[in-house]
Order: structure tokens, then C-alpha cells, then sequence
């Protein structure tokens, strides 16, 4: 049976790590296990959205899955509070990523099948 599966990937210390990828390629996953799937980025894993990546984020896979999630119609959100404290401009996201306010974000939390956190501080 289909879930309606919430992903949310965030962190405040360091992405530098595979994590932010896998959580994404995970979430990918899900998606052909045709759940609807929802994925939320707080904090520093909103730099996973940006179209030219910081250098410490160039080696790690993010925007295929990203590209790959819109492609399969699943919603990935920003959250407008992370974009405004990293200083990153909405015209500067990969398009399709959709920012939003975080109540709007913590509503697909509450109403969700299963919610999944994939922490992306590097430990």
C-alpha cells in the first residue's frame, strides 16, 4: 500500500559527507515504491537546491536526485527561512524546487504516513 512519506534533510554543522546524496538518492527510492513522496530541506541541506554548487559540495551527487524527484512529479521543498540565513536568492535554486514557509512544511509533517529524518551533520 502507498504511503505518503515526508524526507527531511537538514542539519546545522558541516554537509561536506555523502549523507545529503544517499538521503536524496533514498528518497528516489521511495518514490518506486510509488509513495508520495515529499521532500523537505531545512538548514544547510538547502545548499543541495542551489544550480552551482559550493566546491565542498561538487563531489557529491545532489542535483540528479533532485532533478530526478521533480521529474517523477514528487515535491521537494525549501524551506524560506534556511535560503534567507544561507543568503541564497530563489532565482539562484534548481528549478522545480518549490520554497516554502515552514508551517507549510511542518503541515505535511503532521499529516504523513511515515516521516523519515536523514540527518546530514557530519558526526
Amino acid at each position: 500500500m502507498a504511503k505518503t512519506v515526508a524526507v527531511v534533510l537538514g542539519g546545522s554543522s558541516a554537509i561536506d559527507t555523502h549523507r545529503l546524496s544517499e538521503g536524496l538518492r533514498m528518497s528516489v527510492g521511495l518514490v518506486l515504491r510509488k509513495h508520495d513522496v515529499h521532500v523537505l530541506l531545512f538548514d544547510k541541506a538547502s545548499l543541495a537546491t542551489l544550480k552551482k554548487k559550493p566546491d565542498f559540495l561538487k563531489k557529491h551527487e545532489t542535483a540528479k536526485h533532485i532533478n530526478a524527484l521533480i521529474m517523477l512529479k514528487r515535491k521537494v521543498w525549501v524551506e524560506r527561512h534556511s535560503l534567507t540565513d544561507l543568503q541564497i536568492l530563489e532565482e539562484e535554486k534548481l528549478k522545480g524546487v518549490e520554497v516554502k514557509d515552514r508551517n507549510e512544511m511542518l503541515d505535511v509533517l503532521a499529516n504523513a504516513d511515515v516521516v523519515m529524518r536523514y540527518e546530514v551533520d557530519a558526526k
